[in-house]
């Protein structure tokens, strides 16, 4: 992007949030021209996934205050009064299960039925010695 200057710290960081879209959505985004990069950015701006959000966070960090305007100014969805806050994990349970940033309800079994178990796999023999699997 020619307008703004970006640091090295800030190429990194872009990066990183250029391959966690890519692996998101499929989309891939060319950093060296100014249409293309201003999509990642709108797209991550607006994305609801946790690592898409830390990326973008960790992004808008190394910026001042003047490459946030011209952002702004571009249509990226950051307000100027925004404080950067990653995305927190207080009330996350670590038993809770995440999909694309979103949680997912665990299926839990009815209090009088057993839990399910894997049936025993076969013995497998070749030449007459038992194959550990």
């Amino acid at each position: 992007m020619s307008s703004l200057s970006l640091s090295t710290d800030n190429i990194i960081s872009l990066t990183k949030l250029e391959s966690a879209v890519r692996r998101e959505y499929g989309q891939r985004h060319t950093l060296a021209e100014e249409s293309s990069l201003l999509q990642l950015l709108k797209l991550a701006a607006e994305s609801t996934n946790q690592t898409i959000q830390l990326a973008f966070f960790q992004f808008l960090e190394g910026l001042n205050q003047q490459e946030k305007d011209k952002l702004i100014y571009r249509g990226v969805a950051v307000s100027k009064d925004t404080k950067v806050t990653p995305p927190s994990d207080k009330g996350a349970n670590p038993q809770q299960i995440m999909y694309r940033g979103q949680p997912v309800q665990r299926a839990t079994p009815a209090a009088g039925e057993p839990e399910k178990v894997a049936p025993k796999k076969a013995t497998r023999i070749y030449r007459g010695r038992v194959i550990a699997d």
